[in-house]
């Protein structure tokens, strides 16, 4: 059974692979100001890792129909990276209390914020 606490460090762990590519795109150090104030950014595609990463957060979120083999394959995973990049799943108090309380107030069952 995959739980709530592994899909929240689903979600975290593709928004950093996600934040990373936007970064690789359009690095602090190169961006344009417009006249009004706002910066140009250039348009990014995700990378295989952060595909990687939404397909597993998908099959996480699949609860009644998972299988033994796509169950596995996402612990599998998270605990890959519990090892290779523990400071990206170490999910601080705060935001694990934000999201548990925007899941409850959500009655559809929908994860998305």
């Amino acid at each position: 059974m995959i739980t709530e606490m592994n899909i929240l460090r689903l979600e975290k762990i593709v928004a950093h692979y996600a934040m990373l590519d936007f970064l690789r795109a359009n690095p602090k150090n190169k961006r344009k100001i417009r006249k009004d104030g706002t910066y140009k950014h250039n348009p990014y595609s995700l990378s295989p890792l952060t595909n990687e990463a939404r397909e597993m957060l998908n099959l996480a979120r699949q609860k009644e129909n998972i299988s033994k083999e796509d169950e596995a394959r996402v612990k599998y995973y998270l605990f890959k990276h519990l090892f290779i990049n523990d400071e990206i799943v170490d999910i601080s108090s705060r935001y694990l209390d934000m999201r548990t309380e925007q899941i409850k107030e959500n009655k559809d069952g929908c994860y998305t914020c």
